[in-house]
């Protein structure tokens, strides 16, 4: 049976029109999907499972005393919530690096945001293939006035 999971973001209009959404493959493709919703979701969220997501989101706005500590608490937290919620990967590796961003808000004021951004390499557990995923998460939003 060829297994098929919603293509993200899911386009409502398409259901609304009684036409089928469009699906992605079983494989990377609807890993890595998962895997950036995973970690765009904060814990108590999703309505069926409160734990789901990343609590990447809890260290947010937190003061970053030491950058390489505020750096492993959250490659371990992208690697806690994969562990817990992505079984079709194993051997996983989670690398984070940080830089800061300057760009212009809706206020027209600078604002310096912390870009986080996220590698993962792992090995898909029904073929052995190699697996590699990258994303970008702008975070903390700091204005300058």
């Amino acid at each position: 049976m060829d297994q098929r999971h919603l293509k993200l973001p899911i386009n409502v209009s398409n259901f609304l029109a009684g036409e089928d959404a469009p699906k992605c493959r079983q494989g990377a493709e609807s890993i890595a999907q998962h895997i950036q919703l995973l970690l765009t979701t904060r814990p108590g969220e999703h309505r069926f499972d409160p734990d789901y997501g990343c609590s990447i989101w809890d260290i947010d706005f937190e003061l970053i005393v030491s950058e390489g500590t505020w750096k492993e608490k959250f490659r371990l937290a992208v690697l806690d919530a994969i562990l817990n919620y992505e079984r079709r990967i194993e051997q996983i590796y989670v690398e984070v690096s940080l830089s800061a961003v300057e760009r212009f808000g809706l206020r027209k004021r600078p604002e310096v945001r912390r870009k986080a951004i996220v590698f993962i390499k792992a090995q898909l557990v029904e073929t052995s293939e190699q697996f590699s995923f990258k994303t970008e998460l702008y975070l903390s939003p700091l204005t300058v006035e």
